[in-house]
């Protein structure tokens, strides 16, 4: 869950607190070039210098790549009943940002923390929050009809189909859209560069165009 700019996981796992920590140091030695106090991270798929380390029990990273470079990371592991709860924390999200991923980044959220889990219980990377991104060029917002275009931005693929500010957009790449994360789902499928049509209504009419992402 993500609140006041902090983003929150946990769960519990089979085997030790040292188990589970040995399985994230390793990760350590599969970066390219890595320098020093440098750790991997499984579900960000990317990596944090380390600000706290505590040896089985906690580790504190300022994430040193894009996306949301700056933040914190901290992963925490204590034994259980279980075997090991293992919390994860990111914090520190700039206010705008947050605000223009809009369900883009809960969905992110959503991935991060489902294949961080999945490294713990099974010791394989996911790669679900890896995938690309495309940009439509649109700000919009979810109606009881659809998504609304709120703004266009210049030189988008949204200009280049001639979107504009009140049209409804009802399909992208042939898939229904009703939501942002209906949005965010066809944006991980194509690919920049990828010739897609957009359809959509605007004043009692529908319209249709494609162009390159």
């Amino acid at each position: 869950m993500v609140t006041d700019h902090i983003f929150e996981a946990g769960f519990e796992v089979e085997g030790t607190p040292a188990q589970h920590w040995a399985a994230l140091d390793e990760l350590r030695g599969t970066v390219d070039d890595r320098v020093d106090g440098q750790w991997y991270l499984p579900g960000f798929e990317s990596t944090g210098i380390a600000l706290e380390v505590e040896p089985q029990r906690r580790l504190l990273v300022r994430k040193d790549t894009m996306p949301c470079e700056g933040t914190t990371i901290e992963v925490a592991l204590a034994a259980s009943d279980a075997g090991t709860s293992i919390t994860l924390v990111q914090a520190g999200f700039d206010a705008v940002f947050l605000e223009h991923a809009g369900e883009a980044f809960w969905m992110a959220a959503e991935h991060i923390a489902a294949d961080f889990e999945l490294f713990f219980r099974f010791g394989v990377q996911g790669g679900r929050h890896g995938r690309p991104w495309s940009w439509s060029g649109w700000r919009s917002r979810a109606t009881s009809i659809g998504l609304e275009v709120d703004e266009v931005h210049d030189g988008t693929y949204a200009a280049r189909v001639g979107l504009a500010p009140g049209d409804v957009v009802l399909t992208l790449a042939g898939a229904p859209l009703l939501t942002e994360r209906d949005l965010a789902t066809v944006l991980r499928v194509v690919a920049p560069g990828d010739d897609v049509e957009v359809t959509w209504v605007r004043e009692g009419q529908r319209h249709a165009a494609r162009s390159t992402l």
